[in-house]
């Protein structure tokens, strides 16, 4: 739907395409200076079949200027090994996100969790 706009021959449609485009943009920003909202997600809407209560090191994928779905950016393993491999050689313990939850979408472990992680957004 994004290029559809991008391709229309009219001003007003292409201001709006590029404002959506720079809003996006700091979006990813915003939530690249504050990565624990995310991962708090990641674990309270989990699903159910492999739900796990471990601490995590989350890789986040994301394009800054584009609106697509971000798996193609798992190939460029350089890119990732990098960010990984700087976050690694720079966490200490008061780097780790201390997550706390309720999980409710399975009865068997319904429950208040605690845990720790961390996490790096990889954009392109």
């Amino acid at each position: 739907m994004f290029k559809i706009l991008l391709n229309k021959d009219d001003e007003r449609t292409t201001k709006f395409a590029e404002e959506l485009l720079l809003q996006r943009k700091k979006m990813i920003i915003d939530i690249e200076k504050d990565l624990t909202s995310v991962e708090w997600w990641n674990y309270k809407f989990q699903g159910e079949r492999l739900f796990k209560n471990n601490n995590r090191f989350f890789i986040f994928l994301a394009y800054k200027n584009s609106f697509e779905d971000a798996r193609p950016l798992k190939g460029n393993l350089e890119l990732i090994k990098d960010k990984v491999g700087k976050k690694l050689d720079s966490i200490i313990t008061d780097d780790l996100n201390n997550i706390r939850y309720y999980y409710d979408k399975e009865k068997s472990v319904e429950g208040a969790y605690q845990i720790l992680s961390t996490s790096i957004l990889v954009t392109n």
